[in-house]
């Protein structure tokens, strides 16, 4: 992501973690987690992250939720869990939004959701799978992931 943000003469890209940004206090309009919150310390980065927004700024974080709503995503969820290791729940996405219902540094939360839909070939639900950081990219479980994706495609 790095490679096709740089150089941008709009941003600038830094060596640090969610927790330690390195940032100065009060220097940010607007902090954004897409699909990442769930993987950092809730608590010290939501500290972190009041410090460096300005007084008017705001923070967003942004997650795809997967929601079942018919018989072809529901099979899609079943393939996509049986190719991981131990058949794996979801994984630390699951409730990382408490940390910040409880925070005492954000108190005006608003949750917004909004539905998006898409048709894919065959080419697009594989690739759809593969852009799952948690899927198989290689080997016999990548190969299985990938036969039955063709066979739910072809249902």
């Amino acid at each position: 992501m790095r490679e096709a943000a740089e150089p941008h003469p709009l941003g600038e890209c830094r060596d640090a973690t969610a927790e330690q940004t390195k940032l100065s206090e009060e220097s940010v309009d607007l902090v954004t987690c897409f699909q990442a919150f769930h993987w950092f310390q809730s608590m010290p980065t939501l500290r972190k992250f009041h410090r460096i927004l300005k007084p008017s700024g705001r923070l967003a974080l942004i997650w795809n939720e997967w929601v079942a709503e018919n018989d072809f995503f529901t099979e899609f969820n079943r393939v996509i869990f049986k190719a991981l290791p131990n058949h794996a729940p979801r994984g630390k996405q699951s409730g990382a939004m408490n940390p910040l219902w409880s925070s005492p540094d954000f108190m005006r939360i608003r949750r917004h959701k909004f539905m998006h839909r898409h048709e894919l070939d065959l080419p697009g639900l594989i690739g759809y799978a593969q852009s799952k950081s948690f899927v198989p990219q290689e080997g016999a479980a990548q190969q299985e992931l990938l036969s039955n994706l063709q066979d739910l495609h072809a249902q």
